[in-house]
């Protein structure tokens, strides 16, 4: 059959239409140009940093440094507070943080002290004793998306694990009845799958929230000295740094490693090592000890490739601290005795939609939530409004909208809450004796579902007093 030139026109039109929406539809939201700045949470100064966690949206990042205090951001590193886990002025040494999903539960642990966890985004802290009320040389720390499982380290002493975010301890001993240094621990969302590694003594696995555990041998049957490890939300993609040796990384949850040389062939102190959700963005980095090296170095597409970037210029520094949001949108980098900086991608105008590791599929398969959430209450204080909605059955996924319009659409937050009950969400950092507007989605997958009604809500201009806001009065 011959066609008319009509008819062949509009063919070739539609190729190259199809073309172009399977090539928008297969290439990750994230692969728009990285921007970079310097926030100053202490203000003009250089600083000893050396942990961060990012919430899986990017709103919530919380640093520290070997000596000095904690700094909490919850607008994406607009604005900065400091923290006082201890509930004094004194600088200790924070080697460890860990953070929930929503940045709701916080952790910080400090060298020679105390484990501190805030369940209300940093507004109060308790101590939560993991290995009784003694003070321990805490180094690492992870939680899971939930912020019920949790696991600690020390420098030269023991595991500990919560299966009950933080009520309740037990010491579990991946190596034995021995005192390690357990210098990084990562963790999958669920908190089922963790990674502990040891400086000097081994890397091990645990695929029952702690319970038991297996060493894994990317170096063979030979002991080495991790400084970081990072893994993805399915616990395939793993990735760990060694101090004055090689990266390694899997893809197969440990089964097979390969030795990644973002440098070249050489040895390097590897101190940064963090994965976002899917497993696509990874982030490492290196401080300036065995080479003459201190590079930061990003891939984009699950380590295939990495390619250094320079948040600070072309130097060589002592990059101690890193991180990538869940959704890989946001990094934050830091540099022993310098400066912090914050990487930011442009975010989608809707809910993120990544390639899958294995299929190039251009469509959501995903079912649209059930219901939209019922908004019925508020309760305000000077800087905090905490929501109470309706649950939705077949998702615990939210995305929390707000603004001083109508419209509620200026700013917001995705969220993973409890799978039953009245649900609620505090919304942090606003201003005191202004009117919000708030309204509430459900998402499944990347199917979004429709919002609730929009109701008001004015915070207080006292410190002390609340008020409460009903749909109905």
């Amino acid at each position: 059959m011959l066609l008319s030139s009509h008819d062949l026109k509009s063919l070739v039109t539609s190729f190259f239409i199809s073309l172009f929406l399977l090539f928008s539809l297969t290439t990750p939201l994230y692969a728009e140009s990285l921007t970079w700045s310097e926030p100053q949470p202490l203000g003009n100064v250089a600083h000893a940093w050396k942990k961060a966690v990012i919430s899986n949206n990017g709103q919530v990042i919380l640093v520290s440094g070997s000596s000095g205090q904690v700094a909490l951001s919850r607008d994406r590193g607009i604005t900065w507070t400091v923290q006082e886990p201890m509930g004094d002025a004194i600088d200790h040494t924070w080697n460890a943080l860990a953070m929930d999903a929503n940045g709701q539960k916080l952790l910080a642990a400090a060298y020679g002290l105390r484990v501190m966890i805030s369940n209300d985004g940093g507004t109060t802290w308790t101590d939560a004793k993991p290995s009784g009320d003694v003070n321990g040389n805490w180094i690492s720390a992870a939680m899971s998306d939930d912020g019920q499982a949790i696991v600690v380290g020390e420098d030269g002493g023991r595991l500990y694990v919560s299966t009950n975010g933080g009520s309740t301890w037990s010491e579990t001993r991946p190596a034995g009845n021995t005192n390690y240094n357990w210098q990084s621990i990562a963790m999958t969302d669920d908190g089922n799958v963790i990674i502990a590694a040891t400086y000097g003594n081994g890397l091990y696995r645990s695929t029952n929230s702690g319970a038991t555990w297996s060493e894994i041998q990317p170096l063979g049957n030979s002991d080495a000295t991790w400084t970081s490890i990072g893994i993805s939300n399915n616990g395939q993609t793993i990735v760990g740094g060694v101090d004055g040796y090689r990266l390694y990384q899997t893809t197969n949850g440990g089964s097979s490693w390969q030795e990644l040389q973002p440098l070249g062939d050489t040895d390097n102190d590897w101190r940064i090592a963090s994965v976002s959700n899917d497993g696509q963005k990874i982030l490492v980095g290196e401080s300036i000890g065995t080479s003459a090296n201190g590079r930061l170095f990003l891939s984009v597409d699950r380590g295939s490739t990495y390619n250094e970037i320079q948040p600070a210029g072309n130097s060589d520094l002592n990059w101690y601290l890193g991180a990538v949001s869940g959704d890989g949108y946001t990094l934050i980098t830091g540099v022993s005795g310098g400066r912090l900086y914050l990487g930011l991608y442009p975010l989608p105008s809707g809910p993120a939609v990544y390639a899958p590791s294995t299929t190039n599929t251009p469509q959501c398969g995903d079912e649209k939530p059930s219901s939209s959430p019922q908004l019925f209450q508020i309760t305000t204080s000077r800087n905090m409004a905490t929501l109470y909605f309706t649950p939705i059955s077949n998702t615990r996924d939210y995305a929390i909208s707000f603004s001083t319009k109508p419209d509620a659409e200026d700013y917001g937050a995705s969220v993973t809450l409890s799978a039953e009950g009245v649900q609620n969400y505090s919304v942090y950092m606003l201003a005191p004796s202004t009117k919000y507007y708030f309204k509430v989605k459900g998402q499944k997958g990347c199917t979004p579902g429709d919002w609730s009604n929009v109701l008001s809500a004015k915070t207080t201009n006292a410190i002390s007093s609340k008020k409460n806001f009903f749909l109905f009065p």
